[in-house]
């Protein structure tokens, strides 16, 4: 029996679908983990990519396994320079090729490995992200069903809480008045759902077609973190720290800055585009160049 003569880790891997197929093991499980409590060398490694239903299991107190974890460990995304590793392997090297598929797919693994499942390996972005939600039978149909799984009756708030923040609303009142209105998904598929259902494939044209602006408001991001990548190799003329920003130093800074044309204090300077030209020594620039630089060197 496994907790009586099992030495090692057993992994349940997407452990929530238990609730699906037998949802009689988390009593079973509560049992044999109150029993042998101090039992040794045997570790149960519970994961679930459905974070609120893993979540529930184990931290409602209604829940057969409520308490019962000793350690929790959330797996984050990988960044980009990962990313543009596993689209290198994919057959995928053309920066705006990548810079598409990163502000859609951001740093998840699953995203990639469906393009090498569905055999898109090479592609272009357009190609890959219309094969994959707006294909007759889209592998990455079944979002709805996830995250309709993770919010449970409460949908509906948490679907337009995500769906403003993917269309650009930051702050917590910009999110209240976009209330009755993170991601791809929930900019462009959930509010047209019924028309994703029924013309996908159409829908998917005009989807595409705005793929260069969503990847234009991504991209501000995209540079944030290049910036890190810079930073943590001390390869910047200055140094780029998390502080939180008092506002009201900086109001008067910048109304300095505004009265006083002879500003004394040290300067830096930092371009972030596609391509430059002319650029004068005191300018660092982040090209599209340099950023495939970034990208390669460890």
């Amino acid at each position: 029996m496994l907790f009586e003569r099992f030495n090692g880790a057993v992994v349940f891997d997407e452990f929530q679908d238990f609730q699906r197929v037998e949802p009689s093991i988390f009593s079973t499980l509560q049992k044999f983990i109150d029993i042998y409590e101090n039992r040794k060398n045997l570790m149960l490694i519970f994961t679930g990519s459905t974070v609120g239903m893993i979540e529930k299991l184990f931290r409602d107190s209604k829940e057969p396994l409520y308490g019962r974890i000793k350690r929790e460990l959330h797996v984050k995304e990988l960044g980009i320079k990962a990313s543009y590793e596993m689209s290198r392997e994919l057959g995928i090297d053309d920066i705006d090729e990548l810079m598409k598929l990163y502000a859609v797919f951001g740093g998840f693994p699953k995203y990639y490995v469906a393009i090498e499942d569905e055999g898109l390996e090479g592609k272009s972005a357009e190609e890959i992200i219309g094969a994959l939600f707006f294909s007759p039978s889209a592998p990455l149909e079944e979002v709805p069903r996830i995250l309709s799984l993770e919010f449970g009756r409460r949908s509906g708030v948490y679907y337009d809480i995500l769906e403003a923040v993917a269309n650009g609303a930051t702050s917590l009142s910009k999110i209240a008045g976009y209330m009755n209105r993170d991601s791809f998904w929930f900019r462009f598929i959930h509010p047209r759902l019924s028309e994703y259902e029924a013309m996908r494939e159409d829908l998917g044209k005009e989807v595409i077609s705005m793929l260069p602006d969503y990847t234009g408001k991504r991209f501000d991001f995209i540079c944030r973190e290049l910036l890190w990548i810079l930073n943590a190799r001390e390869e910047l003329p200055f140094k780029v720290e998390k502080k939180p920003i008092n506002g009201e130093k900086l109001l008067e800074e910048l109304k300095r800055k505004v009265e006083l044309s002879n500003w004394k204090g040290e300067s830096h300077y930092l371009l972030i585009c596609r391509k430059a030209k002319n650029v004068p020594d005191e300018l660092v620039v982040l090209d599209e160049n340099a950023i495939l630089q970034i990208l390669r060197n460890n």
